[in-house]
């Protein structure tokens, strides 16, 4: 049975042709919508519990014929295109409670906020989980890994035992900072890990005041917060072998410790 699948997308021109997966131990999937996923993976629907997607769109007008992968239990979206809707994501993998991964491509990123359509798709994606003690598609996650402003759009309101924030340079603007925080003050996870990504000469210190809401005092029990550092003359930092780098790292690390105490 074959329960992981990672598949590569043909050619235009060579959609009609066939593959043969029933000896394949993993296959990619790139560039695809979602609506058309089940003519690639619709045999395997009902064993299929890890899915790797390269790039997905799941914006989509949602029906009652939409396929369901109803043994899928992590996700993961190397390239996500479009805003989350959570409902089509519910009803699409109904029984994922492992890990959910959803990464936005280098070339698509997010850098222009329209702050109405965001708070549209933020209502939405809230709206369409049930309220608390009712029964929902999706109970809980074990891992939950996006950028801080996903976090935001998905409107989670399920546990997250482990959510994965990744955080590019833009992740600082100050417009985003707030849809951070939101997103925190919602999700209220138990175990926090950032990663961040920090270029001297465009990121703000500032963002990390008060970067914790209070709300998080009932249910954080671990914080681990990874950097890269980038000076513009020296380039990253992840190793520091002289004076002069470490002059450079050990301020700033003493500056972020003060502010997110």
């Amino acid at each position: 049975t074959l329960k992981g699948l990672i598949l590569p997308i043909k050619p235009e021109d060579d959609l009609d042709a066939e593959y043969d997966v029933d000896e394949a131990e993993a296959f990619r999937i790139e560039q695809i919508y979602l609506e058309n996923l089940y003519q690639f993976v619709g045999h395997l629907s009902s064993t299929l519990e890890d899915l790797e997607v390269d790039a997905l769109n799941t914006s989509i007008e949602l029906t009652p014929s939409t396929p369901q992968y109803p043994a899928v239990r992590s996700l993961r979206v190397a390239g996500l295109f479009g805003m989350p809707e959570l409902k089509v994501l519910m009803h699409t993998f109904p029984a994922l409670d492992r890990s959910l991964t959803l990464l936005i491509p280098d070339d698509c990123h997010r850098s222009r906020i329209d702050e109405i359509e965001w708070f549209d798709v933020h209502s939405r994606n809230a709206a369409a989980q049930p309220d608390e003690g009712k029964l929902a598609p999706w109970k809980r996650i074990d891992r939950l890994m996006c950028d801080s402003q996903l976090l935001y759009l998905l409107a989670l309101k399920c546990p997250i035992g482990h959510t994965y924030l990744l955080m590019g340079d833009r992740s600082y603007a100050r417009k985003t900072r707030d849809y951070f925080v939101s997103g925190l003050r919602e999700s209220r996870p138990v175990r926090l890990t950032l990663d961040m990504l920090y270029i001297e000469s465009t990121s703000d210190l500032r963002f990390f005041n008060g970067i914790f809401p209070e709300e998080l005092g009932s249910s954080l029990t671990h914080l681990a917060f990874g950097l890269q550092y980038v000076e513009p003359h020296l380039g990253f930092h992840t190793e520091f072998g002289t004076r002069q780098e470490y002059r450079l790292w050990s301020p700033f690390v003493v500056s972020v410790c003060d502010r997110i105490r």
